[in-house]
């Protein structure tokens, strides 16, 4: 049974957007490797006076585990545009103040790499020169939560 589904719930996300800075990887836990980064995606905001939509950018937290963090962290850069599937995982703790906190974390289960080929120049406007390179992780490599 997959993470995302247990016990008749879902629990599942699918973003496409642009990496915000360049994924970090460390080693956790007897050398399980660990890489996060943030995805931006776009959504349309209010109207205005004249009846325009606005595009405002949501960020998102991505947590990659085992091979599949190693494979972001060598192929995904700031900007780079991805595909990413994965589960909601809410984060609690207390702050130094006593305070209780709380975020929101998309566990990737898979990143599908979107970028054009470095170095290869684009023939004209529309060309889908991608390289779309699907990085899946094993489920023995997230930690259960």
């Amino acid at each position: 049974m997959s993470q995302a589904t247990v016990q008749g719930t879902v629990n599942m996300v699918f973003l496409l957007g642009h990496v915000g800075q360049d994924p970090e990887i460390k080693l956790i836990n007897a050398g399980t490797a660990l890489t996060k980064f943030t995805l931006a995606t776009n959504r349309l905001g209010a109207k205005n006076a004249e009846g325009q939509r606005s595009v405002e950018a949501d960020w998102h937290r991505i947590e990659c585990w085992g091979r599949l963090a190693e494979q972001v962290v060598e192929m995904v850069k700031r900007g780079s545009r991805v595909q990413v599937t994965g589960t909601l995982k809410q984060d609690k703790w207390t702050d130094s103040e006593g305070k209780a906190r709380t975020s929101t974390v998309i566990v990737a289960s898979d990143v599908v790499f979107l970028d054009r080929r470095a170095g290869h120049a684009v023939a004209e406007e529309g060309d889908d020169d991608v390289v779309s390179v699907a990085a899946t992780s094993d489920p023995e490599d997230e930690p259960a939560f």
